[in-house]
């Protein structure tokens, strides 16, 4: 208060009497009050109360202390009132109010029925029974479900319960639910201010440093565990989580070590005995795939790395770092499909010209790989010669000759024909040395024969006079042939 503010009400008649200065301090406290500038009022009331204590004075400051809530002194100021007042029913309330506000259930029990004796029809504290009874019963079944891992259903209980008590310890319990139920950004922002204004709330601290242990905040957390163990240094579940956090921290870095000295089994190793500390720690626990998957790579284990990247995309879908690892995982594997499906969905994250290049050479390899390979088809290598063409042709012919396959089923039939026109198609396009280095430079069949018509039809470019001498130049061994079979043209219906 300024000094102005403290001479602002000095009586000018020096005969005026404490009592009346007094009250008139208390009513510029009112005033103060009416405008919910509860500190103003404190001062005011304060200054009355060194004029002279009533218990109407300790209760009007008990009751802006309440509003600020500072439950502490609106006790004291409670107590004040009653031991100068035995009979003045508003501390007796505001005692009541102050008790549950803070979450004092036996010690709220006990001044009502203490109350009740004393005024048995005074209405207002038995509303007030009634609601710290609810008050129990909520916290009570909340704490039920909660210790049998039923979370949601205690949330909504605790949640109930802090209608009508706004304590941190409801606020803690409503914590401990979300912990279980996995959502611990929620839980952060819950108790923020709590762990602000209560610094030396041990199980605020323990309960949201778990939290951010949680979300992979291990320095925060750790901070929030050194708080509570300041405060209580028998906090058991923030000297536990302290220990916890400090070997997942060692154990990931041995591994770090391991891998960049070229030791990936040990590396894998310690990456896997920090996973097992805690199994649930998805934050953490996302990085530790990754990173066992890293050291899988250099051995070559793609299968198995394979499966911890997609562990660590489980956990978090849109890590471009994990989907660029998987996709060069999958590019060993000879996936191309869904290298592509990454590298598309990296793109949609981080639309980088680097990231778009890398597409299009993937999709580029795609459609290599997708495309008819025609070595393969004729059963050579790239290095194949002329002549060696043609002998592998004439004996995949052979092999697939309908003929051959003319007493098996449909199925079977379609495919030897289906064969016998990729066969010369193969050959059409490798004996020709200009579209054969097209090929091989990756481009794509149809732009190569300038569209469908490149490839002869029908019998895709058969030589029916070549087919017609390997069979020993009659046609009636073609029995297996679809169509006339007693003359004319019995090749009319081949279909290659």
């Amino acid at each position: 208060m300024s000094e102005n503010d403290e001479h602002l009400y000095e009586e000018e008649e020096e005969n005026i009497s404490l009592e009346e200065r007094a009250e008139n301090l208390k009513l510029k406290g009112n005033e103060f009050f009416s405008k919910k500038e509860f500190r103003k009022a404190i001062e005011y009331y304060s200054q009355a109360i060194e004029l002279n204590a009533t218990a109407v004075y300790h209760s009007n400051r008990a009751t802006a202390y309440f509003h600020i809530s500072n439950y502490r002194l609106s006790i004291r100021d409670c107590q004040a009132a009653i031991r100068l007042d035995k009979k003045y029913k508003k501390a007796y309330l505001r005692l009541a109010q102050c008790y549950i506000a803070s979450f004092r259930i036996l010690e709220a029990k006990k001044i009502i029925n203490d109350t009740i004796e004393l005024f048995p029809k005074f209405r207002e504290i038995k509303e007030e029974l009634e609601r710290v009874n609810r008050l129990d019963q909520l916290v009570k079944k909340g704490e039920e479900l909660l210790n049998n891992n039923q979370s949601t259903e205690a949330l909504k209980y605790f949640q109930v319960a802090y209608t009508l008590c706004k304590a941190s310890a409801i606020l803690i319990l409503q914590s401990k639910a979300l912990n279980q139920l996995g959502d611990y950004d929620r839980t952060s922002k819950l108790l923020f201010n709590t762990v602000q204004t209560e610094s030396n709330n041990s199980e605020a601290l323990s309960v949201r440093g778990y939290a951010l242990y949680k979300l992979g905040n291990f320095n925060m957390a750790k901070n929030h565990f050194n708080n509570a163990l300041r405060v209580d240094p028998d906090h058991k579940e923030a000297r536990k989580m302290l220990k916890q956090i400090k070997s997942l921290i060692s154990l990931k870095q041995k591994g770090n070590d391991a891998f960049n000295e070229s030791r990936f089994e040990d590396a894998y190793q310690f990456y896997t005995e920090a996973i097992e500390i805690d199994p649930e720690n998805n934050s953490y626990n996302k990085i530790l795939y990754r990173n066992r998957s890293a050291a899988l790579m250099k051995n070559s284990n793609w299968d198995e790395a394979l499966v911890d990247i997609n562990l660590s995309l489980n956990i978090d879908e849109d890590d471009v770092k994990t989907l660029k690892r998987r996709a060069e995982i999958l590019k060993q594997l000879d996936r191309w499909d869904e290298v592509v499906r990454d590298l598309q969905r990296i793109l949609q994250i981080d639309p980088s010209n680097e990231n778009k290049k890398k597409l299009r050479s993937a999709k580029n390899t795609l459609k290599i790989k997708n495309r008819k390979d025609y070595y393969k088809i004729l059963g050579v290598t790239k290095s194949a010669t002329d002549y060696e063409l043609k002998k592998a042709k004439k004996k995949m012919l052979l092999k697939w000759h309908p003929d051959k396959h003319g007493n098996k089923s449909e199925e079977e039939r379609e495919k030897a024909e289906e064969m016998c026109k990729d066969i010369n198609e193969a050959f059409s396009l490798l004996s020709d040395p200009k579209k054969r280095q097209r090929y091989d430079n990756g481009e794509d069949l149809s732009d190569i024969e300038h569209g469908p018509q490149g490839f002869s039809g029908g019998m895709g470019g058969v030589d029916i006079s070549e087919l017609f001498n390997m069979f020993g130049g009659g046609m009636g061994g073609m029995g297996g042939m679809r169509g006339n079979r007693g003359g004319g043209n019995h090749y009319s219906s081949f279909h290659f």
